[in-house]
């Protein structure tokens, strides 16, 4: 994803269970996928925006389209397997 500060990596820990964990912004991601599919990318925008005041999260914008898009993949995967 972008920042203003330049492109930035996600790495997955893969080798320890520990040492995961999933980001409050990609579980928010989740419910703003969720609008955007029901017509409502002004509802998506305005939560993510509200969770991210409320979280004290400064993640990018960049970063949010990210993790909806992965969720909207991992949706999609699921109801391929279905």
């Amino acid at each position: 994803f972008c920042t203003d500060e330049g492109p930035m990596l996600l790495d997955c820990l893969e080798f320890d269970d520990t040492l995961r964990y999933v980001d409050g912004i990609d579980d928010a991601a989740f419910l703003a996928m969720d609008l955007e599919f029901l017509g409502r990318p002004d509802l998506a925008d305005f939560f993510l925006d509200e969770y991210c005041l409320h979280a004290g999260d400064a993640s990018a914008p960049s970063l949010r389209h990210v993790c909806i898009a992965y969720r909207a993949v991992v949706r999609a995967k699921v109801d391929c397997i279905r």
